[in-house]
């Protein structure tokens, strides 16, 4: 029996050994390569839209005038109210991309790329923070 036990845990560590040099990134629980540890707080004050991101974008503080049910596209380089302008950020040029809209009743966020989530609303709140893992203090 002994051998039998020797034999099974010789079996076990060679096999882990070799799935560690294959992947040697590990094989469970990662989170996407493509999203970054970013954290912007949301906010707005008459006709303006505020956003200030604490890390991981190119920019500090942004501000844009903004209507009503009208999308507004945040990426960690940039501001646009038209998604046109960001057609390379599909591809490399940013990390991540969301999609901002102010609406009777609050905010609706849509995830484009390099985030977590795909969807979050809150409403009610002078200022909000936002990660790439969803709603933050």
């Amino acid at each position: 029996m002994t051998s039998n036990v020797r034999t099974f845990t010789q079996l076990y560590l060679s096999l882990a050994y070799l799935l560690v040099l294959i992947f040697p990134s590990g094989l469970f629980g990662q989170i996407k390569s493509d999203t970054l540890s970013f954290q912007i707080y949301i906010s707005k004050s008459n006709d303006k839209l505020q956003v200030e991101c604490k890390n991981d974008c190119d920019w500090h503080q942004l501000s844009t005038s903004y209507k009503r049910d009208l999308p507004v596209y945040i990426t960690n380089t940039r501001i646009s109210h038209k998604s046109s302008d960001l057609q390379d950020t599909k591809s490399n040029a940013d990390d991540f991309y969301f999609q901002l809209t102010c609406t009777q009743k609050g905010y609706l966020l849509t995830g484009i790329k390099g985030i977590s989530w795909t969807s979050l609303s809150f409403s009610g709140k002078i200022r909000q923070g936002v990660s790439q893992y969803g709603m933050t203090d």
